[in-house]
């Protein structure tokens, strides 16, 4: 039972001073929680897998999922996510906000709902594959995915509308997601190629001022866009800098930090520890572009 709910007759004065202290005590903690984690380059990255598990006491920087999964969906702990994230200090070196966010990117075809169509008048806007017809071309695939980063970014910007336009934004690349695959077409990298362009455009449309970065390994990356590092700087641009995952310990996050799968430059590196994912945030020099 909470001492500020308990029916002992305290006077009205004693109990406002007790809430007070309580307060202070609560915001102590925190505070110094987090001076001990701000010079911690270990962050964790949390979504909706992590609804249910104990959030982390204090931590340089969170980086938060705003989907549930699909990026038609929307995490249905984003607000408490967010609103931890936000007390997250950051790092100054190397230079890691407190507060990141992140999408769940796809390129499941015609066959969903919201896939862009003729007949709902939503394959109007132009694209740099040119105009889409409904079905699973460049062009709508690119499309699909700027209208799901805008959706995306708006869940974003409802529940934290002072911190989404600034802070960097990751777009997750993983096979889990239904993706364009040899049975579905001949030109299937290409199709999720287009894709992923169009979540990172989508969100410079919505208004992400923030880096913009991917999330994925070199495995994943090459099953689903078909690339390596070297052709992959064909179609994606330098800026926007590498998420490794797959790491399971926190030595073998710092290796990946020179491991880049689109030939990059490696921010972050992932690795598990009990429930939650940590994020280690590489240090400039073991950051490594491949020319």
């Amino acid at each position: 039972m909470s001492l500020l709910a308990s029916t002992s007759p305290l006077p009205r004065l004693a109990r406002a001073l007790l809430a007070i202290t309580v307060g202070l005590v609560l915001a102590l903690t925190w505070v110094t929680a987090s001076a001990r984690g701000a010079s911690s380059p270990v962050g964790y990255d949390l979504s909706y897998p992590q609804c249910e598990a104990p959030p982390p006491l204090s931590t340089s920087f969170i980086i938060v999922g705003v989907n549930d999964g699909l990026a038609n969906n929307a995490n249905p702990c984003l607000v408490e996510q967010l609103m931890l994230a936000s007390a997250a200090p950051g790092l100054a070196r190397p230079a890691q906000p407190g507060l990141s966010l992140y999408l769940n990117a796809a390129d499941p075809g015609p066959s969903v709902a919201d896939w862009p169509l003729p007949a709902t008048g939503s394959p109007s806007a132009g694209t740099p594959y040119g105009t889409c017809d409904g079905g699973w071309t460049r062009a709508c695939a690119y499309l699909y995915a700027t209208q799901r980063a805008g959706y995306s970014y708006g869940l974003a910007l409802t529940a934290a509308p002072g911190r989404t336009a600034t802070a960097p934004w990751w777009i997750d690349v993983e096979i889990d997601a239904s993706w364009a695959n040899r049975s579905s077409s001949r030109e299937w990298a290409g199709l999720n190629i287009a894709a992923l362009r169009g979540y990172a455009a989508g969100l410079r449309a919505a208004g992400a001022r923030g880096r913009v970065g991917l999330y994925s390994d070199a495995y994943q990356w090459r099953a689903i866009t078909g690339l390596g590092e070297r052709a992959s700087k064909s179609y994606f641009p330098s800026s926007e800098h590498d998420w490794v995952t797959g790491a399971r310990t926190l030595a073998q996050a710092r290796h990946a930090c020179a491991s880049p799968f689109t030939g990059s430059v490696v921010t972050l590196a992932q690795f598990t520890e009990g429930p939650n994912d940590r994020d280690y945030a590489c240090p400039p020099s073991s950051r490594r572009a491949r020319r």
